[in-house]
């Protein structure tokens, strides 16, 4: 068992057991009240916390199920949690509060439960079906006991000793396993066993999470609807803004997945769940008019509906989905609490439920849904000159550089909404304004690590700029106050956009317009701080920001998903090659420098050839995400070069996707010789390579039958691997092992850039195993390097001693 897989398992476990006990002991005293209120719920927010921590740290493994119900739980903990302490302190007044509070997300949550107990008893996943059905028994039986105090809380106490148990039962099956039949014939394994489903979210399990938040925050409209609950006040908004708070996890990980839709769809609910939790935090109106503002919902609508476009074209069921929302953002603009809006939200209480039984069955199964795509298929047919883009999902969840390429799709849609917060006055307005100036400044920071630094540093101003403006704005609301004291910030802003006004005259057009719109609107402003415009010119001013705004997310969006035609961006004022007198093809890089690698990286991420170096000597690689470059690598024709094309990765930690496709004796061989510099020969057969998202690349990686797959131990090789993501690698000749001179000027005129670095060591060469017979017990060194032949024989037999003495991880229980 490996050290971090003990580490989560025990963290899981340990923090389940310490839960469902302390829970059983508070109802079984539930009549003496030995745990008071503010004790259970602090414990069980730290708790949650710890739960959901350890839920966020399996999402790169295969287990979607787990990741599901670790975070479920941990919503439900921490809820409960903020809901006693507001009940020990008074904001939830008496006892009929807090049962109005926890009515309706009770429900909600133990029909997730149930979801996940029935999925997981259709997986075989015993454990996790019991403990998943005892806390939805456990839920209904509070349920019941709110509305009847004669059942008593004991069937509630029982439900969670029965998790205890469970628990504790896998723990002890997992440090002391059953002794294995001494008679029992060991089976072998075939190298690939199982098909790959192409409808997993095999990179993305958390959005089964948010989906579940979707249930859990419209379920409070819900009850409201059918009775469950008399009043919607502020005893439900932790349910709202904890909803909230999850889809934001979603949202970071959907980027890391680099999944646009699923990245924009969620950080657009959570937005709505926290300005609903706001309208419930407030109360109603004495006029009964809408809280938020009216031009903020019903741009958040049109952003909705244009989503949910987008969502159609990859999968219609979701695009029907998002659409619901989009009709939910146009009814709260009008009436916050009335019947409209609770019955939208119902219809997406029901509609979350399908979505979540549908896209948890399927994690982990073979079944294949169309998803409609007949019907996108006749749209495309009628419309042939659209052309989508291939989704190659990056299934390296765990590279060091955090690739959101993608971001600047929720900055721009933020600045939209903020724009149209300045319209309105009031103090939802304001909030609304902090918030989504927030979010800005997060689409930002995401955006650093793709290396756009104009783009990044824009948002982030405007982030910072958003939350500023509406501070002031608290501090003028409902006053007269203009002052000298209150222009000065935004004097600083005026000059900060000046110079990136300057500056995106060398990105394109449309972000031109944006800074110049803000220089405008700021200037507006702060006229009218002085007291020489009126409020109209601000308004005016901020609806064509928006508009420029909204443009820019339509085009970001439309052009992340739709390969051809593409949205303009316009060219830019002046061009950078008029800045710049050499390009990156015209001389080697040194790899000493960091600007030299991300040089060679982002060529690479824009299909470009580059020669890089390795252990042994230097490769001509591309990226496996585009296959037209592997393409012309393997067209390439070199003296001395190796005709086989290899896979390269950095470590070992990015083929955790798809570990379960392997042999067991594979996997504990590759762990054994790593960290060294090792290549492996391994079968073509079977779906590792569809589930590592390299199906296009198939023709061209190894020859017909086996691919090579090396794991680099050079810094400069994993630095550039770890930016880009798997690399398709060709080796070149001996002669090309120092380049130089005439070398470079030849290399130059078929690839795109050059990395150098420092001479070879002798002794640092990799080992190559044919791993193709492994299944008979037989593995071959091919080539001799780092790793002797005698130390690679030595660990395969100790791995074969152990696989014939029972040592079998692969099937234990892992909860």
């Amino acid at each position: 068992m490996e050290e971090e897989e003990i580490v989560g398992f025990l963290t899981i476990s340990m923090t389940r057991i310490t839960g469902t006990l302390l829970l059983a002991a508070y109802y079984y005293s539930s009549a003496s009240e030995i745990i008071s209120r503010s004790a259970l719920g602090t414990i069980l927010i730290i708790l949650s916390a710890i739960l959901a921590h350890a839920g966020y740290q399996k999402n790169s493994t295969k287990e979607s199920m787990i990741v599901t119900f670790c975070m479920t739980v941990s919503s439900l903990w921490c809820n409960s949690g903020i809901i006693n302490l507001l009940t020990e302190y008074k904001v939830v007044k008496n006892t009929e509060a807090f049962q109005n509070a926890m009515l309706p997300g009770l429900i909600a949550i133990s029909i997730a439960f149930f979801i996940i107990g029935g999925v997981g008893t259709f997986q075989n996943q015993g454990p996790l079906s019991l403990m998943a059905f005892a806390l939805s028994l456990a839920n209904f039986h509070l349920t019941g006991f709110f509305e009847n105090r004669k059942l008593g809380a004991s069937a509630t106490a029982c439900n969670f000793m029965i998790v205890s148990a469970i628990s504790l039962y896998l723990v002890a099956i997992r440090f002391f396993p059953l002794p294995a039949q001494k008679n029992a014939p060991l089976v072998k394994k075939s190298i690939t066993f199982k098909r790959l489903n192409k409808n997993r979210q095999v990179n993305n399990p958390l959005i089964v999470t948010g989906i579940i938040a979707n249930i859990i925050s419209s379920g409070v409209y819900f009850g409201r609807l059918v009775g469950i609950t008399n009043i919607l006040f502020v005893g439900h908004v932790p349910w709202l803004w904890t909803s909230g708070l999850y889809q934001l996890i979603v949202f970071f990980t959907s980027f890391w997945a680099q999944d646009v839709l699923y990245a924009s769809f969620f950080s657009f609910t959570a937005i709505l769940n926290f300005s609903e939790g706001y309208c419930l935090l407030i109360g109603p109106q004495p006029s009964n008019e809408s809280i938020l503002p009216f031009p903020f919902m019903i741009v958040f609508a049109f952003i909705f509906l244009v989503l949910a476009c987008m969502m159609f074209l990859r999968n219609v069921f979701d695009g029907i989905y998002t659409l619901l929302f989009a009709i939910c953002c146009a009814m709260v603009s009008y009436n916050v609490s009335g019947i409209t809006h609770n019955a939208v939200h119902t219809v997406i209480f029901a509609a979350s439920i399908l979505n979540t039984c549908e896209k948890l069955y399927i994690s982990n199964t073979d079944v294949k849904i169309s998803y409609g795509q007949w019907v996108t298929e006749k749209i495309f047919f009628r419309f042939r000159f659209i052309k989508l883009r291939q989704r190659n999902g990056n299934h390296f969840a765990h590279l060091s550089c955090f690739k959101n390429h993608k971001a600047d799709i929720t900055g721009h849609a933020f600045n939209t909404l903020a724009a149209f917060c300045i319209i309105t006055e009031n103090h939802a307005g304001i909030i609304l304004l902090i918030v989504t100036g927030c979010m800005v400044h997060i689409s930002g920071l995401l955006s650093v690590s793709n290396g756009k630094t104009l783009e990044s540093f824009a948002f982030i101003f405007h982030g910072i700029m958003w939350v500023v403006w509406a501070l002031i704005r608290y501090k003028a609301f409902g006053s007269d106050i203009r002052n000298f004291n209150m222009a000065m910030p935004v004097i600083c802003f005026l000059m900060v956009n000046s110079l990136v006004t300057i500056s995106v005259l060398v990105l394109n057009k449309a972000w031109f317009f944006i800074s110049l719109t803000l220089q405008i609107l700021l200037i507006v402003f702060l006229l009218n701080t002085l007291n020489i415009l009126s409020v109209k010119y601000i308004i005016a001013f901020s609806i064509l920001f928006g508009v420029v705004c909204f443009y820019c997310f339509l085009t970001a969006l439309f052009n992340a998903i739709v390969e051809k035609p593409q949205l303009p961006w316009g060219e830019p004022f002046i061009k950078r090659n008029t800045l710049q007198h050499t390009s990156p093809k015209e001389y080697p890089q040194p790899a000493n420098k960091v600007t030299s690698i991300m040089k060679i990286a982002e060529i690479i991420n824009e299909g470009g050839l580059c020669v890089i170096p390795t252990e042994t000597t230097n490769v001509i690689a591309a990226s496996c995400y585009f296959p037209d470059s592997v393409k012309q690598i393997s067209q390439l024709n070199l003296k001395n070069m190796d005709n086989e094309i290899s896979l390269c990765i950095s470590d070992l930690v990015q083929m955790q996707a798809v570990k379960y496709l392997f042999n067991g004796m594979i996997w504990y061989l590759i762990e054994a010789l790593s960290p060294n510099p090792i290549g492996l020969i391994l079968p073509k057969q079977g779906c590792w390579l569809d589930c590592l998202g390299l199906q296009n690349d198939l023709s061209y990686l190894g020859t017909c039958h086996t691919v090579t797959l090396y794991v680099s131990d050079r810094q400069v090789t994993n630095q550039v691997i770890d930016m880009v993501g798997p690399l398709a690698i060709r080796f070149l000749g001996k002669e090309c092992q120092e380049l130089c001179g005439q070398s470079c000027a030849r290399l130059l005129t078929q690839v795109d850039g050059i990395l150098l670095d420092a001479p070879f060591k002798e002794d640092s060469g990799i080992t190559v195993v044919d791993c193709t017979q492994i299944d008979k017990g037989l593995i071959d060194v091919k080539i001799v390097g780092s790793v002797s032949k005698i130390q690679v024989m030595d660990i395969f037999n100790a791995i074969t001693a152990g696989q014939a003495n029972g040592m079998d991880t692969e099937n234990s229980v892992y909860m």
